[in-house]
């Protein structure tokens, strides 16, 4: 004979489980909501970043080569973009702006190399 002993969930283990749960499912989400974006800049060969108080947005971007990129500064003071390391740009000269661009101006720039940048 078998016998089978079924305790009570420990309320713990299900506020634990449950957290997991919401997580991953936010996770998929968001990933393929990044996805979706990526296309759909693919498609239209749109691709923008912004500069605000809070540094540039979004912090991650995959795009393809021979794409342009604006830089638009939404902040209340200029920006400078350009490659590190700073001053000399030596990572990928071509990617300066060579200039500030005050608040409300674009700086476009086509990425014709292969790169992976890390954006403060």
């Amino acid at each position: 004979m078998i016998k089978i002993n079924i305790k009570k969930p420990n309320p713990l283990s299900i506020v634990l489980v449950s957290s997991l749960m919401v997580f991953a499912i936010f996770s998929i989400g968001l990933y393929i909501k990044n996805r979706t974006e990526i296309s759909k800049n693919l498609e239209k060969n749109n691709f923008e970043i912004t500069y605000n108080e809070n540094g540039y947005f979004p912090r991650v971007i995959e795009i393809p080569v021979g794409t342009k990129v604006k830089f638009k500064n939404e902040s209340k003071i200029t920006m400078w973009t350009a490659s590190d390391p700073h001053p000399t740009h030596t990572d990928y000269p071509e990617f300066d702006s060579d200039r500030d661009y005050r608040p409300d101006e674009t700086f476009i720039f086509q990425f014709n190399k292969t790169r992976y940048f890390w954006i403060p």
